[in-house]
Formats: structure tokens, C-alpha cells, sequence
């Protein structure tokens, strides 16, 4: 009897593309190595780069600075005319970082930048903090802190101070959690073949956008000709080699959940000219800021933290059970103003010993309130009775239970913000890429911006 063996089947090959292959295991161990090499003890004291802050160099940077410096005092000059003064908290972060800025003999950068690879392989978790409060030079800083007196004096005059805090603390964690995440993400898509197909799709638009709006053509004369080329787009955070250092992930983070809180049908005018639904102006604000510097450690911190607002805006919309007094403002068709005098009717109530206790009285209704209120008896009823209590422990179960079905009607329920966000967040993502090729130093730095202020001084000049 002849055995029968199953036939041999040749490998499975990878099949054949024209795209870049990734990066190759020599040359990610290299980076691994010298990044090991300049984030350790040593490293940092011999290669840790300039000491920030650094002086600005005027001629170079006139238009930014001229830029910045009028923002600044825009902001300023709004928030005193609508809060008379910035909150405290608020304050508190902008002295801290001004602080840090005006240490004695400033700081290496190469101890305080946050790097992926320092983070995650290195345990350097004191980086998601440090790096978040120094600042490049002067410019940075005042740039940065204009943003966050502008969104942190709006969010604090909204929340309280006490809530701010914690939101801010959140942002901090949150951007820079995200920027590692990002990075971490990002490098694996591009090195990894099977999950290179989102580098080559943004390689693919950036040659479109070439041939169809800058009319460069997609192939090459000579041996390349009927070839495709390979458009190669610049890592948007290096997962070895980058470092970042600033405050303007948190300012993202706080400008989220600033035009989250607007009303729904109010519009920012950009430009004084394009009018953009309040709720998504923070990205036609990262537009304009890729525009004007396009770097790859600029753009990641911003976007890192547009991504750490939208999860502590939508995220406890997602997990909120509209249980106690935030859901009883939502009921009487009010806000947290609605809320707040619901409970000091109730205390006033339970101090007279009427029928108005409050939740945690005995006996006590607020039948009374809920129709001041404009509500109905079923609007608000007490839980403060034995029977309640023991109900609560059963009803508790079926709450755990039900909570994902929840959470899963609250996010279909806010799909579609999530969607739109997610389409201008690509299309942030193009520009950048489209503007790191062309014009990595941003619009600002091309002859006919910078010619500007010569046309000016000369115009002043003959007229006086």
C-alpha cells in the first residue's frame, strides 16, 4: 500500500508592491541603540542638548513674534473685559509655567523632552509631566499661555475652580498618554508591512494632491518613466529621535471641551471670513497653526491633544447615568443653575421642617419645588425611605448590567460629532503631511510674508 503524503506547499510569499518596504530590523536596532544611549544617566549629560530657554532670534522669527505678541494681547485684553480678572487656577498654571521658564540657568533639554521610547523601554514617566511645562524661548511661551488664559479663564468661569482643576490635571495626563500612544501607533503602521496600508493611503493623497493642485507629475523621465514614484511622507512623531517640550497639548486638551460648551448653533468666524460651527473651530485653529509651522513635534502635541479633549468631553457623556442632581437639571429642562436651586430650595425646606427636605432628610418631598420649577410630582421623587434602600441594592445590579447597552445608545446618539471630528482630524493629519513636503517651515517663512515688513518700513518711510 502506497502512503500518501499531503503535497508540499511553497510559502506563502508577500505579494509584490511598489511601495517602500519598512524599515529594516538593522536599522530600527540602531536607533533603538543610540536612543537607549542618549535618554540614559550618561547620555543626558553629555548629549542632552541646548539648554532651554534660547534666545530668540528676531530677524529670523519677526513675523511669528509679531503674530503671537498681538494674540496675547487680543486675549488678554478679552478675558479682563468679559471675567475682570483671570481665575485662579488659571493663574496659577500660567505663573508655574512663567516659573520654570525664568529658572536660574534653565534646563537640558534632553532631561525634560518627552520621548516615546524614553516613556515606554526607558520607565522615564516623569517626562509626561516635565516636559509639559518648559517652553522653547519666548516665543513659545507666550504663544501657549495666551491660549490656555483664553480657554482655562472661559472653563473655570464655567465650571468653578475646583472642577477646572481636575480637568486640567486630566488634560495633562490625557495629551501626553495620547502623544506616546500616537507615536508608538504611528510606528508601527509604517514598519511593520501588513499594516502599512494607512501610510501608503496618505502617501497615495499626497501624490494626488502633487499632480491634481501643483500639477507635478507623478512619474519620471528616463528609467523611472511609466513607474510609479514613491511618495514618502515624514514620520509625524519619530518614535526614537523625537523630543517634545510645551503646554500646548494641555491648551488643545481645554480648547476642546471650551467649544464642546458653546451653544451648538453659534459659529466662529476664521479668518473673519469662513464661518465654522463652534464645536469644531478647534480644528480649523489647528489648520491655521499647521499652516504657520507645519513640524512634525508641533503638530503632534496639538493633535495628540484634540484626541485627549474629545475623550474628556465624549467619553463621560458615553458612561454618565443621569442619576442625581446632574439629572435632575437635565429633567426640569434646565442646567446646573436649575440643579443649584433645586438644592438650596430643599435645604431651606428641610431647615423649616416643611415638606421640602432634602435627598438625604427622612420623610421629605420636593413636590413642592418641582412645580415652582415649572416640573410635575414625577419630576423628583425622594429615595430616602427603607423600602428604597433596599431596592437600590437590586436595582444596582440591573444597572451594572444594563450600563454597556447604555453607554454603546450614548455613543450612537453622539455618532455623528464623532464622525465629523474625525473627518477634519484627517484632514488636519493631510495638510500637515502636504505641508511638511512643500513647506516644512510654514507659510510664514516664504519670501513674499517675509518681504512684508521691508514694504512696510519703506511705505512708512516715504510717507513721513
Amino acid at each position: 500500500v502506497r502512503a500518501r503524503f499531503p503535497p508540499k506547499r511553497s510559502p506563502n510569499k508577500m505579494p509584490s508592491t511598489s511601495y517602500a518596504p519598512p524599515l529594516s530590523s538593522v536599522t530600527e536596532t540602531a536607533q533603538r541603540a543610540v536612543a537607549k544611549a542618549r535618554f540614559s544617566s550618561y547620555g543626558r549629560s553629555a548629549f542632552g542638548g541646548p539648554r532651554l530657554p534660547l534666545p530668540i532670534d528676531f530677524d529670523t522669527h519677526a513675523p511669528e513674534i509679531a503674530l503671537v505678541t498681538y494674540q496675547a494681547f487680543r486675549v488678554l485684553t478679552h478675558t479682563l473685559q468679559r471675567h475682570g480678572t483671570v481665575p485662579p487656577v488659571t493663574a496659577t498654571l500660567v505663573l508655574l509655567n512663567s516659573l520654570v521658564f525664568l529658572k536660574p540657568g534653565g534646563v537640558l533639554f534632553g532631561d525634560v523632552c518627552l520621548n516615546p521610547y524614553a516613556v515606554l523601554h526607558l520607565n522615564q514617566m516623569e517626562r509626561l509631566v516635565t516636559s509639559a511645562f518648559v517652553h522653547r524661548d519666548l516665543f513659545h511661551l507666550v504663544g501657549n499661555m495666551a491660549g490656555l488664559v483664553q480657554d482655562g479663564s472661559e472653563l473655570e468661569s464655567r465650571e468653578g475652580s475646583s472642577r477646572f482643576l481636575k480637568r486640567a490635571v486630566w488634560s495633562l495626563g490625557l495629551s501626553q498618554a495620547c502623544l506616546v500612544f500616537l507615536s508608538a501607533l504611528e510606528r508601527k503602521i509604517r514598519g511593520r508591512g501588513g499594516a502599512n496600508a494607512v501610510g501608503n493611503w496618505f502617501a497615495d493623497a499626497g501624490k494626488a494632491f502633487d499632480a491634481n493642485v501643483l500639477g507635478l507629475s507623478g512619474t519620471s523621465p528616463g528609467s523611472n518613466q511609466g513607474r510609479r514614484v514613491v511618495t514618502t511622507n515624514p514620520a509625524t512623531l519619530p518614535f526614537y529621535t523625537s523630543g517634545v517640550v510645551g503646554f500646548s497639548g494641555v491648551n488643545y486638551a481645554l480648547k476642546v471641551a471650551a467649544c464642546c460648551g458653546r451653544p451648538h448653533d453659534s459659529c466662529v468666524m476664521v479668518f473673519g471670513l469662513i464661518p465654522v460651527p463652534s464645536r469644531y473651530s478647534v480644528w480649523a485653529d489647528l489648520f491655521v497653526n499647521t499652516l504657520i509651522s507645519p513640524s512634525s513635534g508641533t503638530f503632534a502635541a496639538h493633535f495628540a491633544g484634540c484626541c485627549a479633549g474629545l475623550l474628556t468631553v465624549y467619553v463621560p457623556k458615553m458612561f454618565t447615568r443621569g442619576m442625581g442632581m446632574r439629572g435632575v437639571g437635565r429633567r426640569l429642562g434646565g442646567d446646573a443653575s436649575a440643579s443649584r436651586l433645586v438644592r438650596d430650595a430643599g435645604a431651606r425646606g428641610s431647615s423649616r421642617g416643611t415638606g421640602g427636605g432634602s435627598f438625604g432628610g427622612s420623610g421629605g418631598s420636593f413636590r413642592g419645588t418641582g412645580n415652582r420649577l415649572g416640573g410635575n410630582d414625577t419630576a423628583i421623587r425622594p429615595s430616602n425611605t427603607s423600602d428604597s434602600k433596599k431596592k437600590g441594592k437590586q436595582l444596582s445590579i440591573v444597572k451594572m448590567v444594563l450600563a454597556p447597552f447604555g453607554a454603546l445608545r450614548r455613543a450612537a446618539s453622539e455618532g455623528t460629532p464623532l464622525l465629523t471630528h474625525a473627518v477634519f482630524a484627517v484632514g488636519c493629519v493631510l495638510c500637515q503631511q502636504i505641508m511638511t513636503r512643500h513647506l516644512p517651515n510654514g507659510l510664514l517663512s516664504t519670501n513674499a510674508v517675509r518681504s512684508l515688513p521691508l514694504v512696510f518700513e519703506k511705505a512708512v518711510s516715504r510717507r513721513f
